[in-house]
């Protein structure tokens, strides 16, 4: 069987969103898929069509793994064996060697928010957000985050939750829905190195901007810390500090800008200089800007190379306000440059992102972030037709602090099969793998769950589960602006503690929202 996953979209597309790219998972054994010519009857098929995906994800099949082979409990087989059937009296027509029974997925960029906060900039002028800039997952990551509990520094720590699968309000029998949280605990904190390139086209409005940000910078920035700044006009001196925390504030302060440039022809410059830094450093160049005109003549290849080659990455910081934004060149610039791309919608967001997450931003504390989720042998993950299209695979990185939030659709072949003396013992198991931060030197992995799914179905607590669904609410009423997506928000957003009522004064703010 085919599954398609993958993040930000495994976690969008199984509530319910799908993506304009997807690409095949080829099955173990190294064919297109060992999908059975006739399904069970007791197929579900999935009403929403999901599981969309921008990576490629595998979906190995009990019994046809590598040599160690895969599967839960006693049911792997070796390597290409084919594994028993133990459920032949409950599921008829079952074949444990057709199915998926693990799922596999890496972490996609969970760092990126400027869609969120470019949507509450507009929204909170009485204006309509364009619904093709609303990329759900930068509202995830933004709105669904919270501290690390509970996790060790230099650790991961996680959740995983199960509950049954409603469309509509409506359950849908043998349906469930599976979250797996990951989260980054704290390191201890390296110099950081800081090339700054600043855009010399902006309006008043951004500038303001520019420099509240360099201010905040200066309050999260430390002695020992490094910072240059550079002018998109290459006729402008650059600014360097070695103690950014004492001077970068009084340099923003007497920021000159000049009026010629690009930020794409200046980007060359500011990775030679960021490779005079020492080793060991988060060394990061940060680009400042609108994106407007300024993110042309950009040389891909080279940003690319450096992020692989010798871990500088690119980060970006939006700036603007009512006059234009280029959000697509400015978030292909992070992307390429495995950096995080933020968007600040006022001069106090600076202070309040890097007081809380300076470190999610320019940190690295785990590379390479992988996921196994170990289904009972009566369960499978539901496969719907892909969306097309295709994407290459990246290695992906969390930083300290920061969550990666996946969520699959799954079935079982009978509810029976969950209560049964011999299947319903067998656990339900996520695993995480991943390296440290050099790429290279594997980290222990880390274990989720190992209980059977009538354990997970008696929880009653369903936090990320309920945090996602809330924040898929407001994501939808704003792609899709029709009075029941407003309705169904209002109530999904009402009945949420955490991040409930500030979607919903945002959303009441939308033109289209319905008065009372």
């Amino acid at each position: 069987m085919r599954t398609w996953i993958g993040l930000p979209w495994v976690v969008l597309a199984a509530l319910g969103w799908t993506a304009g790219c997807g690409s095949s998972a080829a099955s173990d054994s190294g064919g297109p898929g060992n999908k059975p010519d006739t399904e069970p009857p007791w197929l579900h098929g999935d009403p929403d069509n999901v599981f969309a995906t921008t990576e490629e994800g595998s979906a190995k099949s009990l019994g046809s793994g590598g040599a160690a082979g895969s599967g839960p409990g006693s049911f792997g087989g070796a390597g290409g064996a084919q594994a028993a059937d133990p459920l032949g009296t409950l599921c008829p027509g079952y074949s444990t060697g057709a199915y998926s029974h693990t799922l596999t997925a890496s972490a996609v960029d969970p760092g990126n928010l400027a869609a969120a906060t470019r949507a509450r900039e507009v929204l909170l002028r009485g204006e309509t957000p364009v619904p093709g800039f609303v990329r759900p997952a930068d509202f995830v990551n933004y709105f669904g985050w919270a501290p690390p509990a509970n996790v060790a520094d230099g650790q991961l720590g996680g959740s995983l939750e199960l509950r049954p699968r409603k469309v509509a309000g409506v359950e849908i029998p043998n349906q469930f829905e599976l979250y797996v949280g990951v989260v980054a605990g704290k390191v201890s904190r390296p110099p950081v190195a800081l090339t700054v390139v600043i855009d010399s086209s902006q309006s008043t409005e951004a500038l303001a901007r520019t420099k509240a940000t360099l201010e905040a910078l200066a309050s999260a920035l430390k002695s020992g810390d490094h910072v240059t700044l550079m002018s998109a006009d290459p006729s402008v001196p650059l600014l360097e500090t070695k103690e950014p925390a004492a001077e970068l504030a009084q340099l923003a302060s007497q920021l000159t800008l000049g009026s010629g440039g690009t930020v794409g022809a200046r980007l060359p410059a500011a990775y030679d200089r960021a490779k005079s830094y020492p080793p060991g450093s988060w060394n990061r160049v940060v680009v400042i800007g609108d994106g407007e005109e300024s993110v042309d003549e950009v040389d891909y290849s080279r940003i690319e190379s450096e992020a692989a080659n010798a871990s500088i990455f690119l980060t970006v910081l939006g700036v603007s306000g009512q006059g234009g934004y280029g959000d697509a060149g400015l978030h292909r610039l992070a992307r390429q440059g495995r950096g995080r791309y933020l968007y600040m919608d006022s001069v106090s967001e600076p202070a309040a992102v890097f007081a809380a997450r300076f470190d999610e931003v320019f940190g690295l504390a785990r590379d390479k972030v992988r996921i196994r989720v170990d289904l009972p042998s009566y369960m499978h993950a539901i496969d719907p037709e892909p969306v097309g299209g295709n994407g290459a695979p990246r290695d992906k990185y969390l930083a300290p602090g920061e969550w990666a939030h996946f969520v699959f659709h799954v079935t079982v072949c009978s509810g029976e099969a969950i209560h049964d003396g011999t299947t319903g013992p067998e656990p339900l198991t996520a695993t995480v793998t991943s390296t440290l931060a050099d790429g290279t030197t594997a980290a222990p992995e880390l274990k989720l769950g190992a209980l059977p799914v009538k354990k997970y179905l008696a929880l009653t607590a369903h936090p990320g589960l309920d945090k996602l669904a809330a924040i898929r609410s407001f994501v939808d009423a704003l792609k899709y602006p029709e009075a029941t997506r407003f309705a169904e928000a209002k109530a999904q957003l009402s009945a949420n503690a955490s991040p409930g009522p500030e979607l919903l004064a945002l959303l009441a703010k939308h033109p289209g929202f319905p008065k009372d």
